[in-house]
């Protein structure tokens, strides 16, 4: 009965790349319009050369822009790339925010692709090891990419540049704690009065993470963090340690006295016979002022619309290469066990490092299941959907394509089989063996059973279908097998709304335990509340999801109001007679719901919800509730 038995995920890697080749780059142009002008990374391993305000970075990897404890913001900057150890460090970073009541954090500007001055902004930033985090606690959804343009972060200082504003929580200064005291971080860059409230609040001990906060001016907003140098990069130029101590005595005293002591290098560092000063501005930084190998950087694949090669593609010269330019760790199924004419919706994403998605296609090539067809759903997700006629195993390939040349091939195996018998001896334990029962039970393409509880000699059992009849035959197979009556909640739907019976069936659940969703009625009258609260959620964020007797959707986000120990409650307005069915999906961090301005069919509209859940290779668990309306 349970459409999909194994999703195992395997790594592939293929790339895309070529000789670096030579390049002429003008000496004296700023080289800003170089680095600026790249919006890929180069295809070497990552590494980092020079200083963080006179460097570059190869290899950079791209953040993505939404990820289980973080999103990126300001996307059409592209400067969410860095070394692959702030990538780890944003990681954790994340995590450390989860434990301090945060759902994540927000990253505004790390480096661009190939590090390097920046045309606009920062001076430092080049060597794909500093980033600045947002001081806005994140809401518990993901942002529209509009709105991660729209919004900005929260200033923390009060007006008169001492003391702090309302918008500075005891839990800033947990998520401030944490991230100094990651043996990765060099500096931490914070507005003085910050510094100040940190070192007020601590309590006597170990108060050598107070010595990484260092005072400068700005970073009222959004605190700077910044990576030592990593083993891999032998090229890269730590700063020297911060003097001993928590730094909070003399030296933090001068900020607010207008005596600036002498800056940390993080607008920009000391060039020495390089640096000329004309009316009091420095000159712009050209490739003369950065180790050699930045040139060697910027001519790596220098095709991604960075001159030289054709707009959109990586140019000409280059060929399908083994090598790290693209991988495809999480975009290989190798196996799906499926039931003959069910329905089915099979996502095969694929994750891009770095994320070529305006030239990626997919397709489907060899033995195809009769009555099965791959359509592709672009950003490197293809989808397997049908009813399955014909049993049988079958093999086909899956082909990733760039810039109309093939990259990688993920072989998938495809079994169908006749009936939904179980693949081995039933279990041992009495309570594994109903549940096992229940799974397999064959009530037709439109029919779902789950158990609700389990006891020695009872069951409740919940049931989906657009007949009683399956009800029926479950509850008399159940008898003939255990030999007592289990208890069968049967619900009615429409045919519209099988498609979301085929969600029960068809994707993997993982992620921790289900929410927990309590109704306050399950039987309303037109233009009654719907109500109810839900928890369990255990820090995760939950997108709650309607579905009418038309099979239309509509995502809750705007009736859900947050409460006090993670619980989640809403009240709903529902104007439509028939059967309604409620889905609380958890996941680690919160989904962006597919933009629907109409009413849209669930087929279509959790193509694209589910599409972003499996982007980000997010666990998830759901829960479903039936409500008749009357």
């Amino acid at each position: 009965m349970r459409v999909l038995r194994r999703l195992l995920i395997a790594g592939l890697a293929a790339a895309l790349a070529g000789p670096a080749g030579a390049q002429d780059f003008d000496p004296n142009k700023p080289a800003k319009q170089y680095f600026g002008a790249h919006t890929l990374p180069s295809a070497a391993a990552g590494e980092s050369f020079g200083s963080y305000a006179r460097g570059c970075l190869a290899g950079g990897v791209q953040l993505p822009e939404t990820g289980p404890t973080w999103q990126a913001m300001r996307l059409s900057r592209n400067r969410n790339w860095g070394h692959p150890e702030l990538i780890a460090f944003l990681h954790r970073l994340g995590g450390y925010a989860q434990d301090a009541g945060w759902p994540g954090i927000y990253v505004g500007d790390m480096s661009q692709p190939r590090g390097g001055p920046m045309r606009t902004g920062h001076r430092s930033h080049q060597i794909g090891l500093d980033a600045d985090i947002w001081m806005r606690r994140p809401v518990g959804r993901a942002l529209s990419t509009s709105e991660r343009e729209r919004i900005g972060s929260y200033v923390v200082v009060a007006s008169d540049g001492v003391n702090m504003n309302s918008n500075w929580s005891p839990s800033h200064h947990q998520v401030l704690k944490a991230a100094a005291s990651d043996p990765a971080v060099a500096r931490i860059f914070v507005n003085a009065a910050i510094k100040r409230a940190l070192c007020a609040n601590e309590p006597p001990g170990d108060r050598e993470w107070l010595s990484k906060i260092r005072p400068w001016r700005g970073h009222d907003a959004h605190f700077h963090v910044r990576l030592r140098c990593p083993p891999d990069s032998p090229g890269c130029q730590n700063q020297g340690a911060p003097a001993p101590g928590d730094g909070c005595g003399a030296d933090l005293a001068k900020w607010f006295k207008g005596l600036e002591p002498e800056p940390e290098t993080e607008p920009e560092p000391t060039l020495g016979a390089t640096r000329a000063i004309t009316r009091g501005v420095s000159r712009e930084i050209t490739l003369n002022d950065l180790p050699p190998a930045c040139s060697a950087v910027l001519a790596d694949g220098a095709g991604d619309g960075a001159g030289g090669g054709t707009a959109g593609g990586f140019g000409t010269g280059y060929v399908a290469d083994p090598s790290t330019m693209i991988h495809l760790p999480q975009g290989v199924i190798l196996a799906y066990a499926g039931t003959l004419g069910t329905k089915y919706f099979w996502p095969a994403p694929v994750r891009l490092d770095p994320p070529l998605i305006p030239h990626v296609k997919l397709e489907a090539e060899g033995d195809l299941p009769p009555g099965v067809f791959f359509v592709d759903r672009g950003e490197g997700f293809g989808v397997l959907k049908g009813v399955p006629t014909q049993a049988g195993t079958y093999g086909l390939d899956i082909t990733l394509s760039y810039a109309g040349k093939v990259v990688a091939t993920m072989p998938v195996g495809v079994d169908i089989r006749q009936g939904a018998a179980g693949t081995g001896p039933p279990p041992d334990d009495p309570v594994e063996r109903v549940k096992t029962f229940v799974e397999e039970f064959s009530g037709g393409p439109c029919f779902f059973a789950d158990t609700a509880a389990v006891g020695d000699a009872s069951a409740q059992v919940l049931a989906f279908g657009m007949a009683a009849e399956p009800m029926h035959a479950l509850d008399a197979d159940f008898k003939a097998v255990f030999g007592y009556e289990a208890r069968i909640i049967g619900q009615l739907i429409t045919e519209p709304q099988c498609d979301a019976l085929n969600l029960f069936e068809s994707v993997p659940k993982f992620g921790g335990i289900k929410p927990d969703v309590a109704m306050d009625r399950f039987t309303l009258t037109v233009g009654e509340t719907m109500s109810g609260r839900i928890s369990g959620l255990d820090g995760r964020a939950v997108t709650l999801l309607l579905v009418d007797d038309k099979g239309e959707v509509r995502d809750l986000a705007g009736y859900l109001t947050e409460e006090e120990g993670g619980t989640v409650s809403f009240g709903v307005p529902v104007n439509r007679r028939g059967p309604h069915i409620v889905l609380a999906v958890a996941t680690p961090s919160a989904v962006e719901a597919p933009d629907s301005s109409e009413p849209v069919l669930f087929d279509r509209f959790f193509d694209g919800f589910l599409l972003r859940v499996m982007r980000y290779n997010f666990g998830y668990r759901l829960t479903y509730r039936y409500v008749l309306v009357n």
